[in-house]
């Protein structure tokens, strides 16, 4: 488990809790999560490799239904070695066939990275805004606003399918592209030791949103928040969002985070998110 820049305590459930909430750890607690949960992913994905370097981390998993399977997640480089060790990188992905991205954190080196990255031909798909709230603050449970829509916590396969039904429709993606990350969360389980939750909105019994629940760098991460396009403007996203962080903050997490898109970000800031840092993702072969 990473620090994060800051001191971690014991949770109810075994896991370590960020106990500094300075900003600067905040920041750097954000930046890790996205690391410490793609670490956890290759650990169930069987030709996954990940690479955990002074200079780079990385990894490797061989699919190519999608480009977040394969990423460049950290970068530390002095600008005399970066031209070289990114095109060392690019020829590595290149060799064996693989999409990938690149993510530019806040924290990341040299300062001219993004344009080296674009020199390269990769190209730039959006910026995401970190954010975090106290959960035992600003955030709250209150549920008398929420939207007339069940939220349950997955607990079995079935679950899941259902799951990743409204996570394809929520992100109109193919099914290919979720396959693989079913077949991770599959594999985690689905008790309480796991270290993914994972939440189904149902309307009138059919599931129409997604989310799930990251416990990792010392804080709750919330991934995959989706409604599917035709219930879209109900809140139904505030309610997939504020229910796993209900259950973080219920087991002794002190801290809930996610990245949003710049769009997203007025929406999570009536839950009490505040920006922290960003991170910048380039593409390399879009065609996959």
């Amino acid at each position: 488990m990473a620090r994060a820049g800051g001191h971690l305590i014991e949770a109810t459930t075994k896991h370590q809790v960020l106990a500094d909430l300075s900003d600067e750890a905040l920041a750097a607690a954000i930046e890790a999560s996205p690391i410490e949960y793609w670490r956890t992913c290759c650990s169930y994905l069987p030709r996954a490799e990940f690479h955990d370097e002074p200079e780079m981390t990385w990894f490797v998993t061989g699919i190519r239904s999608a480009h977040w399977y394969n990423q460049v997640m950290r970068t530390n480089l002095s600008e005399d070695e970066a031209s070289t060790r990114i095109d060392e990188t690019l020829a590595l992905f290149s060799e064996r066939g693989l999409p990938m991205l690149w993510s530019v954190s806040a924290s990341d080196r040299p300062a001219n990275l993004e344009k080296l990255l674009e020199d390269r031909g990769l190209t730039k798909t959006g910026t995401l805004v970190g954010m975090a709230c106290e959960l035992d603050g600003s955030f709250t449970n209150e549920t008398s606003t929420l939207p007339a829509i069940d939220v349950e916590r997955v607990r079995d396969a079935g679950g899941l399918q259902q799951w990743a039904n409204a996570y394809i429709e929520g992100f109109e993606m193919p099914e290919s592209a979720a396959r693989p990350l079913h077949d991770v969360y599959a594999g985690a389980g689905f008790d309480d030791s796991a270290p993914f939750r994972h939440y189904v909105g149902l309307l009138e019994g059919t599931p129409v949103a997604s989310s799930t629940l990251f416990l990792g760098a010392g804080i709750a991460g919330v991934w995959h928040v989706s409604t599917d396009p035709a219930a879209r403007r109900r809140g139904i996203g505030m309610a997939m969002t504020r229910t796993p962080l209900a259950d973080a903050r219920a087991i002794g997490y002190r801290i809930g985070t996610l990245y949003a898109s710049e769009m997203g970000v007025s929406v999570y800031s009536h839950l009490g998110f505040k920006e922290y840092t960003r991170m910048t993702q380039y593409q390399w072969r879009a065609e996959i």
